[in-house]
């Protein structure tokens, strides 16, 4: 199997202590999978954390971390493809909001959110597709190319015929709205405009911030990027901007999310390194960056690095913070 992910932080797992178990096929990914121990907690009923929501509403052990470990030990004794054509797991992993729960709250750090991408890489990469999965990866492109697409939701949302139709074709709840995005998307005002011009020349770096706008947060919130701008402008930083439309290319600034979350690596590569192209200048001057919506932000931080994308991804990654990790951190006194 050739890994889409870089897997190498587990090569040493297993080798001397009392993983005896770690499947035949795999690799350095079979060893992350066998990090489990079965220590059962992520199929406690009371547990105060949030491990595991699919477990939790199903009360199903297939449905937990460690039922989908068990699931994936045993095809990958077999070989190497066997776990892309099993029906039973393939249900399972659909079935993971890849919330990363087990990762915090597992003993060992199962991180059950990453194996399911290279799971989900690899079964595009055996010829497996999804127009669900497609439209899932690509929407906020889509979005911002066919703005139109917005008052689609708005009908979808208000017609029951519409919503046992989205049910059908591309199983959509149709008991659940769906989050309807603003008019008008995010844009930079004359004044952040201005205020971008001048980052070369913004000398306490200290006190600049690169604020990342994500696509959902300029789609759907524009209104809370820009009270965070206020919030930051308010006490005293200066504030760069860094949105989808940023470029004067029909090609969107975005973190990759939702591509990564479906296992489009490839894609999630071009935009993680155009990216880090944009923000290289600002990792250099050791600028921080600040993101709204914490699943962008944090692909910076921890999806980066395992696309192999060198040492500024490594320097970026140290220098992310959610915008309420920055506030929380600052020694500022917030007066307003």
């Amino acid at each position: 199997m050739k890994k889409l992910l870089d897997w190498s932080n587990y090569h040493d797992q297993g080798m001397g202590d009392a993983y005896a178990d770690i499947p035949k096929h795999g690799g350095n990914f079979a060893k992350a999978v066998s990090v489990c121990i079965r220590s059962g907690v992520c199929q406690e009923t009371d547990n105060k954390g949030v491990m595991c929501p699919s477990f939790r509403l199903n009360d199903d052990p297939v449905l937990s971390p460690g039922g989908r470990v068990q699931l994936l030990k045993q095809l990958l004794n077999q070989d190497d493809q066997a776990f892309l054509k099993d029906q039973k797991l393939a249900d399972s992993l659909a079935n993971c909001v890849s919330c990363k729960g087990c990762k915090r709250e597992c003993e060992n750090n199962l991180d059950m959110a990453m194996i399911k991408v290279e799971y989900l890489a690899q079964r595009r990469r055996a010829g497996f597709r999804s127009l669900r999965s497609w439209l899932f990866s690509e929407f906020p492109f889509l979005l911002y190319r066919f703005p139109i697409l917005g008052r689609f939701i708005q009908w979808r949302n208000s017609s029951k015929f519409l919503q046992k139709l989205s049910k059908k074709v591309i199983a959509i709840n149709e008991s659940i709205p769906l989050p309807e995005p603003a008019r008008t998307p995010y844009f930079d005002s004359e004044k952040q405009l201005k205020n971008n011009a001048m980052s070369a020349s913004y000398t306490d770096n200290k006190r600049c911030i690169v604020l990342l706008i994500d696509s959902f947060s300029a789609l759907f919130s524009p209104k809370a990027v820009n009270d965070a701008i206020a919030v930051l402008s308010v006490a005293g930083y200066d504030v760069i901007t860094l949105h989808p439309k940023s470029t004067a290319s029909a090609h969107l600034i975005d973190s990759g999310r939702s591509l990564f979350s479906q296992g489009y690596i490839e894609r999630t590569r071009e935009q993680a390194s155009d990216l880090i192209s944009l923000l290289k200048p600002h990792i250099l001057l050791n600028r921080r960056v600040v993101g709204l919506e914490p699943s962008a932000l944090l692909m910076l931080r921890d999806e980066y690095l395992t696309l192999n994308l060198g040492d500024e991804a490594i320097a970026l990654a140290k220098n992310t913070l959610l915008f309420e990790e920055f506030i929380a951190r600052e020694p500022v006194k917030w007066t307003f």
